[in-house]
């Protein structure tokens, strides 16, 4: 098996989970300002920009990971663990970001009746279609991605 392309495959992984990630989060949250969804809560407006912020710079470095991994002629196994700390450190991230969410939802869950249907259906749509695959299916690429480039690297022979 050539292991040059096993991390190729690996940096492909992280460079698809980490750019869809970027991509995910300025679309979303783009549609999202521009359908008039109302943020209640300096707090929670904090808590938005935060994770726009904190997203698209760990995004930003995964590419960059992935991308240098495939560079390199001989592949270094710093870059697959630190995109696999980067990807497990994504997942939870989302998983607790999930909860703050829901937290949010629930003390200004009466006001949200108060919204046009429109907007809860786009709201609802934006949840189902881009989110869910956004916290689930992307940071798992980028650790799968992350695991082949480092099973590459103790498989080749360094110079």
């Amino acid at each position: 098996m050539n292991f040059k392309n096993l991390s190729k495959i690996g940096a492909a992984l992280g460079i698809i989970g980490s750019s869809s990630i970027l991509f995910v989060i300025l679309f979303f949250n783009l549609i999202r300002l521009i359908s008039g969804f109302n943020f209640f809560a300096i707090t929670y407006q904090f808590v938005f920009y935060f994770n726009i912020i904190l997203n698209v710079i760990v995004s930003i470095l995964g590419i960059f990971l992935s991308y240098r991994s495939i560079k390199q002629e001989y592949f270094h196994k710093k870059y697959g663990i630190f995109l696999l700390i980067l990807g497990i450190s994504l997942y939870a991230f989302f998983l607790v970001w999930r909860f703050v969410i829901y937290a949010f939802q629930g003390v200004f869950f009466l006001t949200l009746i108060y919204f046009s249907s429109s907007i809860l259906i786009i709201n609802w749509f934006m949840h189902t279609s881009f989110y869910i695959p956004y916290i689930y299916v992307e940071p798992i690429l980028i650790i799968i991605g992350a695991i082949l480039i480092i099973i590459a690297k103790k498989k080749s022979i360094e110079p």
